[in-house]
């Protein structure tokens, strides 16, 4: 006979306990994000609202240069203790001809360039006399083993750094990293920091961002929507969607992935960012989005910021100066006028003197 038919008011049977989930579906899981948004990065095409800014650069190649006269005149002025024809012979010149003038300088005399400098000069000037003569690599390379040993109580420099540079720039930088300090920089990293922030770095670090100026804006599109509609708290996961977007789309895709990110959560990604994450994590994803919309802006706040301080940052000031005078320090110094409502030269002279002050105004295109 058939069964008796339950009570109206028997409770409803309970549903099926979900599944949980393996290591493996999860491996798999983020597998196929992955490859989801590395998909977002290829066969794309050129976007008219997306595209890198021009160079501008402070410091040019000086026309009719010959190594063998600067040597001669930078043996002159160090054995005259006359530290201003030092900065007219360093400044006026971009890497390229002042590494040539440090080998014609110790073919001509036997003697280091790098060495008698720094011996004629002292306290800024000669911070900045040693950057201008150290190949670009290796100054980076002194930058990036100071952010990771001061990674948790200055966070933002590592991200500045994984954040401007191209992954060709990353492996030479790392590559003289290792012969400068030796060591393991991966451990290193690890010491400092967990989560998004490691997965990140040790990614990037390792050549995974693209350097591609080609947008897929669909493909980018859903990538954005899946990730403004993932679940609260979600975004540290450093196997997540986020992760892999910081750890693969180049600075123009990244742009494009925050204005789609803005669009289908109604809230921009940093401020998403800055609700969600904290700590290393936090700076980090930060300095990567402030960068891709402008780097320009980014490194003027910085500028600013520095300049601003009680006792200005010298340290941060040269180094900006020094490594972006050959790329986009014009379009930094208009952007820092806009920010701080005065000309980047004017700032200068009121925070230093003497030939500390003439170096940088040299530098950025002011004297």
């Amino acid at each position: 006979s058939a069964p008796a038919p339950a009570p109206a008011d028997a409770p409803a049977p309970a549903p099926a306990a979900a599944e949980p989930v393996t290591a493996e579906a999860a491996a798999a899981e983020a597998k196929s994000v992955r490859a989801s948004i590395v998909s977002a990065t290829e066969r794309g095409e050129e976007h008219p609202d997306y595209k890198e800014e021009s160079p501008s650069p402070t410091v040019q190649p000086k026309k009719n240069f010959h190594a063998d006269v600067a040597a001669q005149a930078a043996k002159d002025a160090l054995g005259g203790g006359d530290d201003s024809k030092l900065v007219e012979i360093f400044a006026h010149v971009n890497q390229e001809q002042r590494l040539q003038l440090i080998q014609t300088y110790s073919a001509k005399f036997s003697k280091d360039l790098v060495a008698d400098a720094k011996a004629e000069t002292e306290g800024e000037v000669q911070h900045v006399v040693a950057a201008l003569l150290t190949p670009a690599a290796e100054y980076e390379s002194q930058f990036l083993h100071h952010a990771v040993q001061a990674l948790e109580s200055k966070p933002t420099e590592l991200g500045e750094f994984l954040a401007v540079h191209t992954k060709e720039k990353i492996a030479a930088i790392v590559e003289a990293h290792s012969k400068v300090y030796g060591g393991d920089l991966p451990a290193a990293i690890k010491l400092h920091c967990s989560g998004l922030a490691l997965s990140v770095a040790l990614a990037v670090l390792g050549g995974s961002r693209k350097s591609a100026t080609k947008i897929n804006l669909p493909a980018v599109a859903a990538q954005a929507k899946a990730v403004a509609e993932a679940p609260a708290g979600s975004l540290d996961d450093p196997e997540g969607p986020l992760a892999v977007v910081l750890q693969t789309l180049s600075p123009l895709q990244l742009r494009a992935f925050a204005d789609e990110f803005a669009k289908a959560k109604g809230n921009t990604l940093i401020a998403t960012i800055e609700k969600e994450l904290s700590g290393v994590s936090q700076s980090l994803a930060k300095a990567f989005l402030e960068c891709a919309q402008s780097p320009s802006a980014f490194y003027a706040k910085l500028l600013h910021n520095a300049l601003s301080a009680h006792g200005s940052k010298d340290h941060q000031v040269q180094r900006i100066i020094v490594t972006r005078c050959e790329r986009d320090l014009g379009a930094i110094k208009a952007a820092y006028e806009g920010l701080a409502g005065k000309p980047l030269a004017e700032s200068i002279k009121g925070d230093t003197t003497g030939v500390y002050q003439a170096l940088l105004l040299y530098l950025i295109g002011e004297q």
